[in-house]
């Protein structure tokens, strides 16, 4: 019986589309907040300025991190020069070979990811849940240069009121 069940439950999903969330994001030693921004992000489902103009909502168009090009997913988290020196830090630090000079060549963070995930050093859950983590924290800092007033009277009212920020608390 349950022989028969696990043949109809692998005939069920014969030809769908193979993903590899479970095994990159669901999978490992992230908080469950970070695994749900990693799994949006994949399917470029984060308001940044590109989705935003999209719609025509008001935005500030260029990343906030570097100035220099609209805000897109792929760029916060693999094309800024923010989030390359970044990267070039862990890579340093951890010693692992992030393949960073590749990262242009990446149209979405899709493609980034796979790359970071199918690299020659198959990465561990260690190492995949480091990867959220950081592009937790590179989207977390996005955010707070974006809502954070120009004076930097906003850091002030901040401390003031115990607010530590969205991605705090982990």
């Amino acid at each position: 019986m349950d022989c028969a069940r696990k043949a109809l439950d692998r005939l069920q999903f014969l030809g769908a589309a193979k993903s590899f969330f479970n095994e990159t994001i669901w999978k490992c030693w992230a908080p469950p907040k970070c695994k749900f921004f990693a799994w949006l992000v994949m399917q470029n489902q984060v308001w940044t300025a590109d989705r935003l103009q999209k719609r025509g909502w008001r935005n500030q168009q260029y990343c906030p991190l570097c100035h220099t090009t609209l805000e897109t997913a792929v760029h916060l988290l693999a094309h800024c020069r923010f989030s390359q020196r970044i990267w070039l830090d862990i890579q340093r630090w951890t010693g692992l070979n992030l393949n960073i000079h590749n990262w242009d060549r990446c149209a979405s963070v899709e493609d980034w990811w796979y790359l970071l995930m199918h690299s020659r050093q198959n990465p561990t859950k260690a190492v995949k849940t480091l990867i959220i983590l950081i592009s937790w924290e590179l989207w977390c800092t996005n955010l707070l240069t974006q809502w954070q007033p120009a004076n930097g009277g906003g850091q002030q009212n901040k401390r003031r009121s115990g607010y530590v920020g969205p991605c705090r608390g982990i």
